[in-house]
């Protein structure tokens, strides 16, 4: 070996030497601290917690089981800090840590739970849209079809009885009496907002469906089959009107169409004399008899019957004019206020109609047919020409406190009144008798109707 390449040996054996006893010399100038983070309550260890020393850029992170370990400290006391996400922070004063050895400090940490004040929210069940119908009809065991007032409101329909017709399986008698499967209205039950609705009628069990605003309601169910929760009296399909309650927003809105109606509109309508009332579907009290009228005129001579005749208006001779356009009219609004802890909110609709009908029928009465001379004479043969004015007057309004999440009260209200007024001229000849002739006859027909109910929830 060259004198050169033994010297660069020695130096390298030299430079070995002085790292190895500087670096144990280094070491036994310094110490470590480790340990296990375990939460408080279940003892599991904590992963991927932070430990650091204060004031130096010293720290560790836990592992899979929880352990950390910080190498290269220089004696001396420190402050330890261990951070974790929902875990209280902790700060551990005074640890001691002695060159060459290792401080253990094992710490058990506490989760941050903090009891947040309640807050009570108040909503209601989104039910009048197209998507909410739809999932009760799929949800029903029975055969069910609905229609919501989110598709009611893209039609012209004015009240319920136009909207029902709409559905499958149903028909409307006299624009406002339901026919389902073929059945007439005796055979069909109506629940109005989850009651059983009056009839209407004085003589039979009918409900019209022309007294419901069609901008009222909030959604219709037909159910043609029956189920332990629905009443057993139908034999055709039970109805489920729902009028709205609660709005979303407040609104106000208003409307007005017109229609001509063929071989009325502008044609020659008759009409008898008219009270001040008569454009609100009722008499002022001008059409009823005088208060020393009695009660039964038969027996009565000549000359009484006529001194009462003279106590009735002379107006048995109609006026002819010509037959207007159909006018209706409606508004509506809604308001929700609150009184401290209560909401109350409020829907109301007026409808408005006016239309007139004419019609001609021909009444004609036979005798017994003769079979020898293969004829039948004729009794009368009458014209009959009748004009109808029709007048409705609808109001829905409903009131509803929410008095907390658990609690509400509902006032559902429905007032309807129409009004019929009718002129029937009847002429032709009468061959029995052997005279001509012209018979007046001014019916009056008025039918109110009030639905009120009152809902209590908890």
């Amino acid at each position: 070996m060259e004198l050169k390449d033994m010297k660069n040996l020695i130096i390298t054996i030299a430079i070995v030497c002085i790292s190895a006893i500087c670096g144990n010399s280094i070491s036994a100038q310094t110490g470590s601290i480790s340990g296990t983070l375990t939460d408080k309550i279940n003892s599991e260890t904590l992963i991927g917690a932070t430990v650091t020393l204060e004031g130096t850029s010293l720290g560790a992170v836990t592992d899979i089981d929880g352990k950390y370990t910080i190498d290269k400290i220089t004696e001396g006391i420190y402050t330890v800090k261990i951070s974790f996400i929902g875990y209280e922070p902790i700060t551990e004063p005074n640890v001691h840590v002695k060159a060459g050895s290792k401080t253990i400090l094992d710490l058990k940490l506490s989760t941050n739970a903090k009891v947040l004040k309640g807050a009570d929210v108040m909503s209601t069940r989104i039910t009048n849209t197209e998507n909410a119908v739809l999932a009760d009809m799929r949800s029903s065991s029975q055969i069910v079809n609905g229609i919501s007032s989110q598709q009611i409101s893209k039609t012209q329909d004015r009240n319920a009885s136009e909207v029902i017709r709409r559905l499958p399986g149903v028909s409307i008698m006299e624009d406002r009496f339901i026919v389902i499967r073929g059945l007439s209205e005796r055979y069909n039950t109506v629940l109005l907002n989850g009651a059983m609705a009056p009839s209407s009628e004085t003589d039979k069990k009918a409900f019209s469906f022309d007294i419901i605003p069609s901008s009222m309601l909030e959604r219709v169910m037909i159910y043609k089959t029956g189920a332990p929760e629905l009443p057993g009296e139908f034999a055709g399909g039970i109805v489920k009107i729902y009028t709205k309650n609660i709005p979303d927003e407040d609104f106000i809105s208003a409307g007005m169409s017109i229609g001509i109606r063929s071989n009325t509109t502008f044609k020659t309508f008759n009409r008898a004399s008219l009270s001040k009332t008569d454009w609100l579907g009722m008499d002022n009290g001008s059409r009823d008899l005088p208060n020393e009228f009695p009660d039964n005129v038969a027996g009565l001579n000549l000359a009484d019957q006529v001194a009462l005749a003279k106590l009735l208006p002379n107006t048995w001779i109609a006026k002819e004019k010509s037959a207007p356009i159909d006018q209706r009219f409606n508004f509506s609004f809604a308001k929700k206020i609150k009184l401290g802890k209560v909401i109350v909110s409020n829907i109301t609709g007026v409808n408005y109609s006016n239309t007139y009908e004419v019609k001609q029928a021909e009444n004609l009465n036979y005798n017994q047919f003769d079979i020898i001379n293969n004829v039948s004479d004729t009794i009368y043969n009458f014209q009959d020409h009748t004009s109808t004015n029709k007048i409705s007057v609808g109001v829905l309004s409903n009131f509803t406190f929410l008095l907390n999440t658990r609690n509400k009260i509902e006032f559902r209200n429905i007032y309807n009144q129409t009004g019929s007024n009718s002129t029937s001229i009847r002429t032709g000849s009468n061959m029995e008798e052997g005279n001509a002739v012209r018979n007046y006859a001014f019916p009056l027909y008025r039918k109110t109707t009030l639905f009120r109910s009152a809902f209590g929830f908890s």
